[in-house]
């Protein structure tokens, strides 16, 4: 009896010590939750506070560099620098919005644009910049330098362009075979650049270009000064480039030999046997287009390519390689020469040096009417202008081809990268961490780097909580504590911003690219169409005031012949087109009560991704352009159009008037 009574007292008193060590633990795992909580807000804090001294400082230095420029005897390579500082502040910016509050950001971002409008202030004022155009008589005149059969070729060229040179209608080059095409700098300078369809021919560039488009090459060569922005590959066959870029994309090509300065990693898809090598091209005032276009010589990654058909981290993509020793070409015009003589390239060849005048709009999107502009009143004003109109576009309307061969684009319209299916999946399995393996930083960057860029394919909302399943396996702290690096890699290395968004009352992402498409021809034909289409429908809510019924938009589209339920011979289904610009967040759908209806009507306006990357202001240019109109006769638009660069527009009404 007395051994029991023991025995359950023992195991009264175990019960109870377990208990009070059961509470001791959890109150010891409290205080350490609450310690490292406080331990966070600490790091916030003293993030927040190093972030502010950092940038305060970065802007003064810009400041005052540029403060002093007047007084500096190599003005263009000041502005070059504090350019590129400039960006440097912006990369920071974005780089650490996940810590900041949205007033901070605003502020910054507001900081940071002042000092790219006083940049463009100064160095209009001390670099001011001969203003571009031709004319008729300037063409012949570019032209007389040639041959009589080249003389008479360009009085024909000049009489077919005096128009089409009023409409801004860009000149190309195409289905040449054979041929030595040398372009000058006054002809490319800060102009963009497009041909296809070549074959056995020799292109040569000098100047700095603003950008390149190079399609269906077939054993060509092309030698190019610096190019300021984005170059444009497709569909190449045993070509050779030598360029210097911002951007290099790469798409269906195989057997090329590139060499290349570029200060983004260069981005290959759907290709294979591709060589690359350093830039090595030489010419007299090469030096001076480098400076002109602002590209970083100490900043070439020309040999680390990324190529989206290869996401194995661990082996190397069998479809590029280094170009190495005597695979190396070191004299150029010793190899230009061969490859003339081995083509016979005749050097008195019609087309020996075609001159490519370009005029470049400002506008990048196409918009349109606003109530006092009517959809009748719009496509009269279409005809007069149709003249020089390039050829290709057989079967669509004078109002679609009007817009789809004049009008310009800005960053919005670079297309996604696009990994295959199988390497979509491959991602959301392959690159993730195994948990029992210690944790590599760099490999969980990599891997949410290539997570966002297959979640974007194409042109999707992102989620966080798709970010962090599929890369980091919910780890919402390792979300949080590698985001700024991820952020600075898409942009420094693939030229892209992640911009925060709501979508359906949750957090999410879009991905915008940084970089600048400056011209319709730097687009595919696919992505020429379906934008032309995109920019009809911005154009008419932006004219419309910000929001229109969804019903009368369909109508508008009906009147340019589009019709919602019918197959369009150039856009294809209209319906899906529209379905996924509002998926992409171009559109945004909403209902609203409208006096007099008994229900709410289907409303569209501008989506989020519209508002990021489409500008008013070129709207409106292009509409007046085509309207023959000032921008100050749509006075709403006109003022919101000014707000967006924060500047006041009532004396410039008053003087208009």
């Amino acid at each position: 009896m007395e051994e029991l009574i023991d025995g359950g007292a023992l195991n009264g008193k175990e019960k109870i010590t377990e208990l009070l060590n059961r509470r001791h633990k959890e109150r010891e795992l409290h205080i350490q939750a609450a310690k490292l909580e406080r331990q966070k807000d600490a790091e916030g804090t003293e993030a927040l506070q190093y972030f502010e001294l950092s940038f305060e400082e970065k802007v003064k230095q810009i400041r005052n560099t540029l403060d002093g420029v007047a007084a500096s005897d190599q003005k263009a390579q000041v502005f070059a620098d504090c350019q590129n500082e400039i960006y440097d502040l912006q990369r920071y910016l974005s780089s650490s919005t996940f810590f900041l509050n949205e007033y901070r950001i605003k502020v910054c971002q507001n900081t940071i644009n002042e000092l790219g409008k006083l940049l463009d202030t100064l160095r209009n004022e001390l670099l001011p910049k001969k203003k571009f155009g031709f004319k008729s008589k300037k063409i012949v005149k570019m032209i007389s330098d040639k041959d009589a059969k080249d003389r008479e070729d360009g009085g024909q060229t000049a009489e077919k362009t005096g128009a089409s040179a009023e409409n801004h209608i860009k000149w190309t080059f195409s289905e040449r075979a054979g041929e030595i095409i040398e372009l000058r700098p006054a002809a490319v300078n800060d102009q963009t650049i497009t041909a296809s369809k070549l074959k056995n021919c020799l292109v040569r560039i000098e100047g700095h270009p603003g950008s390149l488009q190079f399609a269906q090459l077939d054993n060509c060569v092309v030698v190019c000064g610096p190019t300021a922005r984005s170059i444009f590959l497709d569909d190449c066959t045993g070509c050779k480039f030598v360029v210097a870029c911002q951007q290099l994309r790469c798409h269906r090509s195989r057997d090329c030999d590139m060499y290349l300065n570029v200060t983004s990693r260069a981005i290959i898809e759907d290709c294979s046997g591709i060589r690359v090598a350093a830039y090595n091209y030489r010419y007299e005032n090469i030096e001076e287009d480098f400076r002109q276009s602002g590209l970083d010589l100490s900043c070439n990654n020309w040999h680390t390519l990324d190529d989206f058909n290869w996401l194995s981290t661990d082996k190397p993509s069998p479809n590029w390689s280094l170009l190495e020793g005597e695979q190396t070409i070191a004299d150029w015009d010793s190899y230009l020469q061969r490859f003339q003589q081995q083509h016979s390239l005749a050097s008195n060849q019609k087309h020996t040096s075609i001159v490519i005048s370009v005029l470049s709009q400002a506008s990048r999107t196409v918009r349109f009417f606003q109530a006092p502009v009517r959809a009748p009143e719009m496509r009269r004003a279409i005809p007069s202008r149709m003249a020089g109109m390039s050829p290709g576009l057989g079967g669509v309307s004078s109002t679609l081809a009007y817009f789809m061969n004049t009008l310009n684009f800005g960053r919005a319209w670079h297309s996604m990268p696009r990994p295959s299916q199988s390497q979509s999946q491959r991602s959301s399995t392959a690159d993730r961490p195994n948990a029992t393996q210690e944790v590599d930083e760099a490999h969980l960057i990599t891997c949410m780097v290539k997570t966002i860029l297959n979640l974007s394919i194409n042109k999707s909302i992102i989620k966080r909580s798709d970010i962090s399943h599929i890369a980091l396996k919910g780890d919402s702290r390792l979300y949080t504590r590698l985001m700024p690096e991820v952020l600075f890699e898409l942009e420094s290395v693939y030229g892209y911003q992640l911009v925060d968004v709501e979508s359906k009352g949750q957090k999410a992402m879009i991905l915008c690219s940084t970089f600048e498409t400056s011209s319709l021809d730097e687009l595919s034909e696919s992505y020429r169409r379906r934008y032309t289409f995109l920019f009809l429908i911005l154009g008419y809510i932006f004219m419309k005031n910000g929001a229109v019924p969804e019903a009368l938009l369909w109508d508008f589209l009906h009147s340019v012949g589009i019709e919602e339920q019918q197959e369009h011979e150039c856009f294809g289904d209209p319906r899906k087109q529209f379905e996924l610009f509002i998926k992409q967040a171009y559109l945004t759908r909403t209902k609203q009560s409208v006096e007099g209806m008994p229900e709410e009507s289907v409303f569209l306006s501008w989506g989020v991704r519209a508002k990021h990357e489409v500008s008013k202001k070129a709207v409106l240019d292009a509409i007046c352009k085509l309207m023959n109109r000032k921008p100050t006769d749509f006075k709403t638009q006109y003022i919101e159009t000014q707000a967006e660069t924060s500047e006041s527009v009532e004396d410039d009404m008053d003087e208009s008037e």
